[in-house]
């Protein structure tokens, strides 16, 4: 059987989104085991996991912002090629109710809560005192389970 060939389709998009949302979601997990050994290393000088719980945490972040961005990239370019796109804008749609259609799909109420627990995150990372692993471990659990769905 031949391979079907389409014209017009965009790919790139959906690779670039598939590895951020996967790089997500392993920096996602590698923080929350990191955050939780910092913790049970609180009294060893010389630990290293709270440095690398920072580093994956803010890894995360990023590749959840590049999602955020590929996505409402796909949203402005009406890319139909993408479910998402195909079912949250239309041509008719002003570019004024397009940041709302962002947020109004299922994935999109995902994606907001995870931006905003991101950007508590990088709060407790800057001003967090000694609470800052035993914290950090629940909220990056949080965004395992909010990031695999």
């Amino acid at each position: 059987m031949n391979e079907i060939q389409y014209i017009g389709e965009t790919l790139w998009p959906g690779r670039l989104g598939h590895f951020l949302i996967v790089t997500g979601f392993i920096a996602a997990l590698g923080s929350s085991v990191a955050y939780y050994l910092a913790e049970k290393e609180r009294d060893k000088p010389n630990s290293n996991w709270l440095n690398t719980a920072n580093w994956t945490f803010t890894i995360h972040g990023i590749s959840i912002l590049g999602l955020m961005g590929i996505i409402f990239y796909v949203m402005l370019n009406r890319m139909y090629e993408y479910a998402y796109a195909f079912n949250h804008v239309s041509d008719d749609l002003p570019f004024k109710y397009m940041f709302s259609a962002f947020w109004e799909g299922q994935e999109g109420s995902f994606l907001l809560w995870i931006f905003w627990h991101i950007i508590l995150g990088w709060i407790l990372i800057w001003m967090a005192g000694e609470w800052k692993p035993a914290v950090m471990t629940f909220l990056s659990l949080i965004q395992v389970c909010l990031t695999s769905m």
